[in-house]
């Protein structure tokens, strides 16, 4: 099992398959049926913070401290991709619907999209201000912009 406290589990679709990530940096899969150990993960340098399965069960997804996505294969446990790109801790994941596109969200207050085959980053969405949880966009919510608010087009409410 695992070494330090664990972080995160997640099913499989099919329920079969359990993962979990730890402090320990290893992430782990799981017979649920047996509670048997399938496999180990390793590769991230820092704690993982949490894991998701895609929709369709095939990949893994975890993400870490040391701020990036590794992609596993559910199957083999063989890493697929690293996605790089964050400058601070990755903190939350998404897989799309159709497991193409995958989304991470991290404390350097971006969220990138990456194409889930290649494990390439399609594009950055910034515009998140630490600190300013109240700004809003001024053209969609009608709002008159206030110059305290950093980014164009907002204003705090």
């Amino acid at each position: 099992g695992h070494t330090s406290p664990v972080s995160s589990v997640s099913f499989a679709s099919d329920g079969k398959t359990l993962a979990s990530g730890s402090d320990d940096r290893t992430v782990k899969l799981w017979d649920a049926a047996s509670g048997s150990q399938m496999c180990s993960l390793e590769g991230h340098t820092g704690e993982v913070y949490s894991v998701a399965f895609a929709p369709d069960g095939k990949t893994l997804a975890s993400w870490s401290k040391d701020k990036t996505v590794k992609l596993w294969d559910a199957a083999s446990g063989s890493q697929k991709s690293s996605l790089e790109g964050h400058t601070d801790f990755v903190r939350s994941v998404a897989f799309a619907p159709d497991c193409k596109t995958v989304a991470s969200g991290s404390d350097d207050m971006t969220v990138k999209l990456w194409d889930a085959a290649s494990g390439s980053q399609k594009s950055s969405l910034g515009g998140h201000i630490q600190g300013n949880p109240s700004c809003k966009c001024s053209h969609k919510y009608g709002y008159k912009h206030n110059p305290m608010c950093p980014v164009e087009g907002h204003t705090n409410v």
